[in-house]
């Protein structure tokens, strides 16, 4: 993926981060196989070095806020 569309998918994560109101939503849309994530990592040692971005991090809390 070049750079640039990189940084669309995360921009549009940012965006799905601010409207998204329920933890389902933000599950539905970025963590899943066909979710927004997906799109940023297409192996297993891409995924690792995701999981450990603060794009990653602030998603998963934001998810886990809107859990409870």
């Amino acid at each position: 993926m070049g750079e640039k569309m990189h940084q669309q998918v995360e921009a549009k994560i940012l965006q799905i981060l601010a409207e998204e109101t329920t933890a389902f939503g933000i599950s539905d849309r970025l963590f899943t196989a066909d979710g927004r994530f997906s799109l940023l990592a297409s192996n297993e040692e891409e995924r690792r070095i995701m999981v450990r971005t603060p794009l990653f991090k602030r998603t998963q809390q934001r998810f886990r806020e809107l859990q409870f």
